[in-house]
């Protein structure tokens, strides 16, 4: 006597899984959702870091821009573009100041 559903010997547990033969089940069980503010800080870290690298060069091309003015020769020219890179400077500083507070909150 031959039985009604052959299907064969059965397989373990641990036998790869052929997948779904509805492929639409699986996508809405697998879906990733970032449902909590914790999973968006790592991206807001970084984006902070980024931006206090970008300050930081900002910072740098300001000094540089300090000491340019130096070697000018005259006085009235020197003086003026050294006084509009330590107002660059003081408003670096103040972005890098909301950066920190942009980061404490967020924690």
């Amino acid at each position: 006597m031959t039985p009604r559903n052959q299907n064969g010997p059965a397989e373990a547990a641990t036998s790869p899984d052929r997948g779904s033969i509805n492929p639409a089940k699986d996508m809405k069980m697998n879906r990733q959702i970032d449902s909590t503010a914790s999973v968006q800080l790592p991206a807001l870290s970084t984006k902070l870091v980024n931006l206090e690298d970008i300050l930081g060069e900002a910072r740098s091309f300001t000094q540089a821009v300090f000491l340019a003015a130096a070697g000018l020769g005259s006085s009235s020219n020197t003086c003026a573009l050294q006084v509009l890179a330590e107002q660059i400077n003081a408003r670096l500083e103040q972005a890098r100041c909301v950066v920190d507070e942009i980061r404490e909150n967020a924690q």
